[in-house]
């Protein structure tokens, strides 16, 4: 079971920027990880390859601070935001919950939950006239203020 003070130094570890150390410090060596439905990654190595690779085809990443970390025994949610910025200088959000099950002081299983229709919305990949909200909803995550029901007063338009 991690103890608070385990799972902010990861928190730290992410926002700061090095999610390939990240892994390698945090995560059992059989660790797996998980996106969405798709089949789990296994094995530290991998886990820290595949993030090398992730993090190589764009120019930049920011790690928003997280709004929301639960901490209940050996698992843990972690409530993320992440910045993409592309080399052609488009930026991707992807607004996700990490669910973690931990050995110890580190992480065993993880999977990630994310919106993949507004990821195809940001990628221009899916039509915008969807009810899809791209990643505009994940900045009403860092912008509180910004109102959530423009679809409602689009719809209306229609």
């Amino acid at each position: 079971m991690p103890t608070r003070e385990r799972v902010h130094e990861l928190i730290e570890a992410v926002v700061a920027g090095d999610h390939a150390d990240a892994i390698a410090r945090f995560y059992t060596e059989n660790a797996s990880m998980q996106e969405n439905a798709a089949e789990p990654r296994r094995g530290l190595q991998k886990l820290v390859d595949r993030e090398r690779k992730v993090t190589e085809t764009v120019a930049r990443i920011v790690t928003h601070p997280p709004d929301m970390v639960v901490i209940d025994g050996d698992r843990v949610a972690i409530h993320w935001v992440f910045e993409f910025t592309h080399h052609d200088g488009r930026v991707r959000v992807i607004d996700e919950v990490a669910l973690q099950i931990w050995e110890g002081d580190k992480i065993a299983r993880e999977r990630f939950y994310w919106d993949q229709a507004s990821l195809l919305v940001q990628l221009d990949l899916l039509d915008r006239m969807l009810p899809v909200r791209g990643g505009e909803i994940a900045a009403q995550v860092l912008s509180p203020t910004q109102p959530m029901n423009e679809l409602i007063h689009r719809a209306g338009r229609d």
